[in-house]
């Protein structure tokens, strides 16, 4: 008899979508005019979430840093380039953050987690051992509460990394990361 594998609890969020030139939420109904087949090619003003709440970190960021210093969707590698990985694997984190607009290197980096999810823990174990340096630069915003129960998330709370830990409300009691 085979064993069941462990299936991995489905989320699903509500994509938002936010006019960077009106400052508005555009409704979805709307966007939809910019479906191409399976496609939704969104022109430049209009910038895609992948939930309400990396909505909401998104607009703390604005507040802290101006729109100008923060990039969505940044890759970092988490796998250096190896025989399993020929080109080494990517995680796109959500925000990269640059102190300036001309700066060159971002300087720190936020994960916005709304269910943390057992493949995070993995992207997480990775990118520590793959990058140390920038790991110390990740800040990981949950919604209500952190995860405490999550293996991963005890060990990092009894880390040095625990600061970088945290809830959405202490992000927007924050002044800077």
């Amino acid at each position: 008899m085979v064993a069941a594998r462990a299936r991995t609890p489905k989320y699903k969020s509500q994509a938002v979508f936010w006019n960077t030139v009106t400052n508005v939420v555009v409704p979805k109904q709307s966007v939809e005019q910019y479906r191409k087949g399976n496609r939704l090619e969104l022109p430049r003003c209009i910038e895609r979430f992948d939930s309400q709440h990396e909505f909401k970190v998104y607009l703390e960021l604005v507040r802290m840093y101006g729109a100008e210093c923060i990039i969505k969707q940044y890759p970092l590698e988490i796998i250096a380039p190896g025989y399993c990985y020929p080109k080494g694997k990517l995680w796109k984190v959500d925000f990269a953050i640059l102190q300036t607009p001309a700066s060159y290197a971002p300087s720190l980096y936020v994960e916005a987690k709304g269910v943390f999810l057992p493949e995070f823990g993995h992207t997480l174990a990775s990118f520590e051992q793959t990058d140390p340096e920038t790991f110390y630069q990740l800040f990981v915003v949950f919604t209500d509460k952190l995860p405490i129960e999550n293996l991963v998330v005890k060990n990092l709370l009894k880390s040095p990394c625990k600061n970088q830990l945290m809830t959405l409300k202490q992000l927007k009691d924050s002044i800077k990361l």
